[in-house]
């Protein structure tokens, strides 16, 4: 009786260790078919290896813009028509976009891409355009009738431009009532406003 009852102990112990085993070899071959499944929530299109339109990058990450995109200064247009600057864990973020096709479209505004895009606030006299790319024409940026012109501080006592002088890149320069009659000090120079400051 002995032997008998320690023989189906074995047997029950056997069939448990067998409907484990079989439970979990199902359930990982079917955890492993689902990831197959799930595709990778990443700004970087698998198939081409860039960044896609509307995406954020960081500059010098090693990222960049699919073919027919570039990347621009990322901006958030807020609510009251100004532009605030987008920054993440490593600082200034860009945004890839189709800037310059004439269709105001994915992650782009009045803010990051003025020329396609004309729902931003313009800016005024003494206000500061915002930089968006190498070789832009941020006069666009200012008011009717006002001019974009270099900022009087980037000039020497010569009006030589500084960044002329010394090199170090270019400048979103800034929006003036230049050609009005009056000279603002505070802003104008005879260096970037000869028409009214002599």
């Amino acid at each position: 009786m002995k032997n008998k009852l320690f023989f189906l102990t074995i047997l029950a112990s056997l069939v448990l260790i067998g409907a484990i085993s079989y439970f979990v070899f199902t359930h990982n071959q079917v955890s492993n078919q689902s990831n197959q499944n799930i595709v990778p929530q990443s700004p970087i299109n698998q198939d081409l290896g860039c960044i896609g339109e509307g995406n954020t990058l960081f500059p010098n990450d090693g990222n960049k813009c699919c073919a027919d995109l570039r990347p621009e200064w990322n901006y958030n247009l807020k609510n009251d028509g100004t532009c605030e600057d987008i920054q993440g864990a490593l600082g200034h973020q860009l945004i890839c976009i189709k800037c310059r096709d004439g269709i105001c479209g994915n992650g782009e505004n009045g803010c990051n891409c003025p020329q396609d895009c004309k729902n931003f606030k313009c800016k005024g006299p003494g206000e500061i355009p915002n930089y968006t790319a190498p070789g832009d024409d941020m006069s666009t940026q200012c008011c009717k009738g006002l001019k974009h012109r270099i900022q009087k501080n980037q000039f020497d006592e010569n009006c030589v431009n500084l960044f002329e002088k010394y090199g170090g890149g270019g400048y979103v320069g800034i929006c003036l009532a230049c050609g009005d009659g009056v000279c603002d000090s505070k802003y104008e120079s005879k260096c970037n406003c000869p028409e009214d400051c002599k």
